[in-house]
């Protein structure tokens, strides 16, 4: 029997068995045995669609194996394997079944962790027909009620797909995703905020959930402009570093005319 037989012998067993940690060791064999297809990428050798059908296949059972495990760091490095499969090489194989629902999901994962950019870029590799996919359509209506500022209709949204699987468990995140977007956006808008407004707007609790939202989610961004502090019965945004970005127009106009007088001496 050769490698691809055996591969698909080990993928029916893989469904059959209940027990996680048989599952995880066929799950092994099969990655292992993907060493030896002799067409995957970067192989010189002419391309074999089998081998990479049943590799797709693997990657596929790896990625649901993380998100049943709620693995969202492995799931996300499993789907970047599998893109390849998925885009790369959509004109030598046949469309996967499940294509959409791991799309879907892991545009959810890059709304989830504020990662807009890399959002747009993935929907750039769908084809027009895939954008309308209700899996997909679920992120797209999301990210467009983030921008727009419509946080009332995504938990609209949250309750029209909750019966999805796995979905469920991204679209609870969306909670963290929105509070965020609205941080951002009272920056921008207020010097300060009463206590009760922040827990409020913020969709918080209490203020000690607040001092929470500060210090763990506020306080541990990069390339932050702007600092949360709580005085009183009000929190402040304080632009960080304003005096570094001031201009010292005075000093800048006397020491150019300084300048231009020795320059006219020389001459």
């Amino acid at each position: 029997m050769d490698s691809l037989s055996i591969a698909k012998t080990k993928i029916q067993n893989y469904f059959q068995y209940t027990d996680e940690n048989t599952r995880n060791a066929i799950l092994k064999q099969l990655k292992l045995m993907m060493l030896s297809f002799k067409s995957l990428p970067p192989s010189p050798h002419p391309i074999i669609p089998e081998e990479f059908l049943i590799a797709r296949e693997i990657l596929e059972i790896e990625m649901e194996k993380y998100l049943n495990a709620r693995d969202t760091k492995n799931f996300e490095l499993a789907y970047l394997k599998i893109k390849q499969f998925y885009f790369d090489y959509k004109g030598i194989l046949a469309k996967s079944e499940r294509m959409l629902y791991f799309v879907g999901l892991y545009l959810l994962h890059l709304l989830a962790n504020n990662k807009t950019t890399d959002f747009c870029t993935e929907l750039e590799l769908l084809d027009a027909a895939d954008l309308n996919s209700p899996y997909v359509k679920i992120s797209r209506d999301l990210e467009t009620c983030i921008m727009e500022g419509n946080y009332k209709h995504i938990q609209n949204i949250k309750s029209e797909s909750m019966n999805l699987p796995h979905y469920n468990d991204y679209l609870e995140k969306f909670d963290s995703a929105i509070r965020f977007q609205i941080a951002r956006s009272s920056e921008k808008s207020y010097d300060s905020l009463s206590l009760n407004d922040a827990v409020a707007l913020l969709m918080l609790n209490n203020v000690q959930e607040l001092n929470d939202f500060i210090k763990y989610d506020i306080a541990r961004q990069e390339a932050r402009e702007i600092d949360w502090q709580i005085s009183y019965d009000r929190v402040y945004f304080i632009p960080i570093n304003r005096d570094k970005m001031s201009i010292p127009a005075s000093s800048i106009i006397e020491d150019t005319i300084t300048l231009a007088t020795e320059i006219e001496k020389i001459i």
